[in-house]
């Protein structure tokens, strides 16, 4: 068989789009237990154990109803009770881990959502359509590690591509409806609300391209016959049972919404139209910007810098497929095309025109990139359709390919953080870092405990290893450091001796800015990096209980001031030099007489040395000037009772 006819056949792209989705399935479910938690799966499974308790008490249980937090209750919950319940049952008979079954199902959900992008793309044109939109949603990093964990976005950007699929075939076959076709467009807009509000866009886009293609037909078709005015009526009827269907439907999985039908969806709608979450700093253009300041093309540029290079390229040349397809031979499919175009940028265009309030990258808007990809993809179809000449086409298959290859190397070499690719635009990860923030979910935790776990093995001398993280999720590190018995999760500050390791995220940034400028914090034993880019840094404690006496010692010689006093004392009686202490203290007391801290540090030390009486009179000092100092009162107490057994 010649090359062209190859080329032009549908059924191989059938096959290939078969084998690879199977293969594609097979990659995911491997890798989907290798990622870290995000903050949000932590919230989102205790919100599942909410919904859960509603249902189980019959709606007794109203805790889903109210957050105060994170406006949970505006949430459908079907992901999130689904996983919970399945869990419960699954883990009764085999032990698993609660995360590792949300991450299938996410990775279940993402494979769903790749799937039906090349079956639009396939839809709007045929299967090398779907193929090339196959590829390029597979390969594209952000998404594919998203889809890995994000229980909160991907199931919903599965529902929306599933919506958009069903809903385009719904409009080809107007004005007859089939009663397949409706049940899946049914389910996919019910799916959608049940995970967000926003999958009220679907019923709005069903409205409104039917009623376009219908008003468009009842034109075309004047004068109607009787027959024809039945047929209309009845699908008319069809469409207005299959909106209120899929709109009741949408509430069974979502408390708040079922509560109230009529008033809290639309109550839902205007909280989540604009997120009244204002504190939120966020590195944009190498500045640090609150949320709601952020410029209009915050999320076009987002998306622009972490796609890979088909999709720029692609996006350019859409205008080729609308213009070619304005000719007689293509134009019956112009309308849907054009509709799935719609889907992609309304929402981009809605959050910039309303300036909702966003942030972390453009992970709200993951839902749009299916249907625009679908789109690209249909446009490198056109371009090589367009080429006449075998070298030209085979050059024109040649830079796809290239395009394809780029970031497919980059998530193989960075597995499991796909999630951070940066386009070769910008210069990749390596030209983002300390302009854009990179991990502001400290996903990244779970390699550095792993990290630490290998190569830190206890020991006589260190039994147990303590781990802080001072800035993100704590479930995101412990959750991890749970599973060695030789690590601990320790909350305390970084100027304590009472941890070993500290695990710092470059987007801690937002609270400490010296500390990018300074990268790497001081102690850094270790990074984990994507390419040559730091995630996060593995600290370890230089503060020895001599280091921090050296320092406070020095710090007092400098500047005699009650306060260092204070600390030097506290440093001596770390170091188990209580005399020193004592003396250390009454420095203190020299420059403020009524330092009840003071007092309390000599009556601390007075105990370790035994001194009884002493201690006794320095924690009356210390209750004198401050009578409910709940600290003095437990080491007075201490002095009484071992002062009373002494007497025995």
């Amino acid at each position: 068989m010649q090359y062209h006819t190859i080329f032009l056949t549908a059924e191989p792209y059938k096959k290939l789009f078969l084998l690879t989705a199977l293969v594609m399935l097979m990659i995911m479910l491997l890798v989907c237990d290798d990622y870290g938690i995000s903050w949000d799966d932590s919230i989102q499974k205790f919100y599942g154990e909410q919904v859960l308790n509603y249902y189980l008490t019959l709606g007794k249980d109203t805790s889903a109803l109210y957050s105060q937090n994170y406006h949970l209750q505006f949430y459908g919950g079907i992901f999130d009770v689904t996983t919970v319940a399945i869990h419960k049952v699954v883990n009764a008979l085999v032990p698993i881990d609660e995360y590792t079954l949300r991450h299938l199902f996410v990775a279940l959900l993402g494979f769903v959502a790749i799937v039906f992008t090349g079956l639009t793309a396939k839809e709007l044109s045929c299967w090398r359509s779907g193929v090339i939109a196959l590829y390029s949603i597979f390969l594209t990093p952000v998404f594919f590690g998203h889809s890995m964990y994000n229980p909160k976005d991907i199931p919903f950007a599965a529902s929306y591509i599933l919506g958009v699929y069903f809903i385009t075939k719904l409009v080809k076959d107007l004005p007859a409806i089939r009663v397949k076709t409706s049940i899946f467009v049914c389910l996919s807009i019910a799916l959608a609300i049940n995970i967000r509000i926003g999958g009220l866009l679907l019923i709005f886009y069903m409205i409104v391209f039917s009623g376009v293609k219908m008003i468009l037909l009842l034109i075309k078709e004047r004068p109607l016959t009787q027959e024809k005015s039945r047929i209309w009526g009845k699908s008319i009827v069809s469409l207005m049972f299959l909106i209120i269907a899929s709109y009741f439907l949408g509430l069974l999985f979502w408390p708040f919404g079922l509560s109230d039908p009529l008033r809290n969806p639309f109550i839902a709608l205007r909280q989540m139209s604009n997120y009244d979450l204002h504190i939120v700093y966020e590195l944009f253009d190498g500045k640090w910007i609150l949320s709601s300041a952020f410029p209009w093309y915050y999320i076009p540029k987002w998306i622009l810098i972490t796609t890979p290079l088909f999709m720029t390229f692609g996006f350019i040349s859409i205008p080729i497929l609308f213009i070619k397809n304005l000719n007689r031979s293509s134009f019956s499919q112009f309308p849907y095309i054009l509709f799935v175009f719609l889907t992609a940028l309304f929402p981009v265009m809605y959050v910039i025109i309303r300036k909702s309030n966003l942030y972390d990258s453009w992970r709200h808007l993951l839902f749009v990139y299916p249907p625009l990809v679908a789109i690209v993809s249909l446009t490198w179809n056109k371009i090589l359709l367009i080429v006449n000449k075998r070298l030209y086409r085979m050059v024109s298959v040649g830079i796809l390919l290239f395009f394809f290859l780029e970031p497919a190397g980059w998530m193989i070499r960075n597995h499991p953080h796909q999630t951070y690719y940066f386009s070769p635009l910008i210069g990749g990860v390596n030209g983002a870092f300390k302009k854009y923030e990179i991990d502001y979910w400290s996903m990244s935790f779970r390699a550095a405990v792993e990290w630490i776990a290998a190569q830190k093995l206890p020991s006589e001398d260190t039994p147990i290893i303590r781990i802080r993280n001072p800035y993100g999720g704590r479930p995101s590190s412990e959750h991890f450091i749970d599973k060695y018995n030789h690590l601990v999760y320790v909350e305390t500050p970084e100027e304590s001796t009472e941890w070993d390791y500290s695990l710092i995220l470059p987007a801690m940034a937002k609270f400490q800015p010296e500390l990018l400028t300074q990268w790497p914090p001081q102690g850094t034993v270790h990074e984990i990096k994507v390419d040559n880019t730091p995630l996060v840094a593995i600290v370890k404690n230089y503060r020895t209980v001599a280091h921090m006496l050296q320092t406070a010692i020095q710090a007092a010689a400098k500047n005699k001031s009650p306060e260092n006093y204070l600390n030097l004392s506290v440093r001596y009686y770390e170091a188990g030099q209580y005399e020193k202490c004592i003396e250390a203290a009454q420095e203190a007391l020299k420059l403020k007489s009524n330092y009840a801290l003071a007092y309390n540090n000599i009556c601390s030390a007075y105990n370790e040395m035994k001194m009884w009486d002493k201690a006794i009179e320095a924690c009356h000092q210390a209750l004198t000037i401050e009578p409910e100092f709940e600290l003095a009162k437990n080491n007075l107490e201490l002095a009484f009772k071992k002062h009373l057994m002494q007497r025995k």
